[in-house]
């Protein structure tokens, strides 16, 4: 049976969440009403069941990657709403210590209930509660990838649009929607001339383990050195507690192309709920005749299909040129990076993702950051050439 179709059977309940749950001080509504809690543990299995079982729950929302970050010094806050004992929403803060600043950070969230704009505004308005009970500085948010929610619920609450951290506002979709010849199909003529000659090349995939994360690793860094950027993770000991956290759930998947006795390159890919994200890859620049990358990208589709992913999602991609293609016009004119163009190949989609937002609790300081990086910010886009 499909992995997905499993989970969004799961009804996560209050009763399967940690003992240390703590009721937040905010009024009830409707019959029964609904209760915001504290989620103090880091390890809260309801609120992942949720999030898998959300069309857009991803995994930077998830108890998992709080458990992750951790490591790098971040703290989580997560406020859970529920409806009775079931989990009907929330969101997942992530936050440290910046020298004399307290920044925190929402990817991909709130999550609420589908089609509930009742739960999406309770959501919006805790938002600046938890910050000011955090004092942060900032809180930067960026909703999920396919959020309903107005954005305008997150200005009301005195988010402003702004991407002081650079996040990502744009990526590339493949719709996990046909059969596997179909996809193959609808990639361009040369992927597919070139996954053609790789089969015919002694070049097999295999899955990974836990003792391939080091030869991973240097891949990734082989990368990255290229490319003149430093690798993310910055040590392997990261990617070896990933796994510890991921692979449990069998969220996480290694794959390594051998070729003529050589490892030239690999992919560490995270499911989670809906999605399928092809998150870190590496490649030594070898054994080109294999066409290494192609195989395993084409064997991260068929593999996701299988399945049932509703979407592969690799990661990122230039929103300009995302703009012009959604607009049916040619991205002619736009850098594209050489990874962006690798992409394309694939017969996907450009996904434009909710714009970043920043909130300052602080009155003075929201003031000056509009009138200084907001303005600057806004300029800088319409200078932009079309």
């Amino acid at each position: 049976m499909p992995r997905f179709a499993r989970l969004t059977r799961i009804r996560p309940r209050l009763s399967e969440a940690p003992s240390n749950y703590t009721t937040l001080s905010w009024p009830k509504h409707g019959p029964g009403g609904r209760e915001a809690w504290l989620s103090t543990a880091v390890n809260d299995p309801a609120w992942d069941a949720f999030l898998r079982g959300n069309p857009c729950g991803q995994f930077q929302q998830s108890s998992l990657w709080a458990a992750f970050k951790a490591a790098e010094g971040w703290q989580h806050h997560r406020v859970v709403l529920t409806d009775g004992d079931e989990v009907v929403g929330g969101f997942q803060i992530l936050w440290k210590k910046k020298g004399p600043f307290r920044v925190g950070y929402v990817s991909k969230g709130p999550v609420g209930a589908a089609a509930s704009p009742p739960i999406d505004r309770e959501l919006a308005e805790l938002l600046p509660v938890a910050a000011r009970q955090l004092r942060l500085t900032a809180l930067i948010l960026q909703a999920p990838d396919e959020s309903p929610t107005d954005p305008q619920l997150y200005t009301s609450a005195g988010f402003v649009v702004s991407n002081p951290m650079h996040v990502v506002e744009a990526t590339y979709v493949l719709d996990l929607d046909k059969d596997i010849d179909t996809l193959r199909g609808a990639m361009s003529a040369s992927l597919r001339r070139n996954l053609r000659k790789a089969k015919k090349q002694p070049a097999t995939i295999r899955v990974g383990a836990e003792q391939d994360l080091p030869a991973f690793f240097e891949l990734m860094a082989s990368t990255c050195r290229r490319q003149g950027v430093s690798p993310n993770p910055a040590r392997v000991e990261a990617l070896r507690l990933l796994w510890s956290l991921f692979a449990p759930e069998k969220d996480l998947r290694l794959t390594m192309v051998e070729c003529n006795g050589e490892t030239p390159a690999a992919k560490l890919s995270l499911g989670f709920g809906s999605r399928y994200t092809v998150w870190k890859k590496g490649w030594n620049g070898g054994q080109g005749q294999c066409h290494p990358n192609e195989l395993l990208e084409d064997d991260a589709i068929a593999w996701a299909l299988g399945q049932g992913y509703r979407l592969l999602d690799f990661c990122s991609f230039n929103r300009r040129a995302a703009e012009r293609l959604l607009a049916g016009e040619p991205a002619e004119g736009v850098p594209l990076s050489s990874r962006d163009e690798y992409h394309l190949r694939f017969g996907g989609r450009p996904l434009l993702l909710p714009r970043a937002m920043i909130l300052l609790p602080n009155v003075l300081s929201r003031w000056l950051y509009r009138l200084t990086y907001v303005s600057r910010e806004q300029r800088r886009l319409r200078a932009r050439p079309a």
